[in-house]
């Protein structure tokens, strides 16, 4: 699976990049959102990971403007602080899911890799207690 990982300040990034690498997934990396766009239109990932607060663009802005361009393409938004009213924003936005950067990297990975369905699904007691 192609993986885009657009993030600036997240500091579990590049763990779970190494990660889904191990894994065997082809992963890009974009530290701004224009970038991301760019590199999503160019290289047509199946998952975006979008960190919310990028600084040219908000994660909601470019969580909307991949799925326009791209419509099929999964987009995770990884939040820094645990909102409800703000994950249910990025969820009616149109994000596959919505991560707390309080996961670790090996649970951010693990669910990118093995949660084909999509996350609107039941919620692990993990992800229960993190939202």
């Amino acid at each position: 699976m192609k993986i885009l990982i657009t993030a600036l300040t997240w500091k579990k990034a590049g763990e779970v990049r190494r990660l889904l690498e191990i894994g065997g997934h082809e992963v890009l990396s974009e530290s701004s959102a224009l970038e991301g766009l760019r590199t999503a239109v160019r290289e047509r990932p199946e998952v975006m990971v979008l960190e919310q607060e990028l600084p040219d663009y908000p994660g909601i802005e470019v969580l909307r403007r991949a799925r326009k361009i791209l419509p099929g393409i999964r987009v995770i938004i990884v939040l820094r602080y645990n909102f409800a009213s703000v994950r249910k924003k990025m969820l009616a936005a149109g994000a596959w899911e919505v991560f707390s950067s309080a996961m670790s990297a090996a649970e951010c990975a693990e669910a990118i890799q093995n949660r084909p369905e999509g996350f609107n699904q039941p919620r692990s007691a993990l992800e229960k207690a993190v939202f």
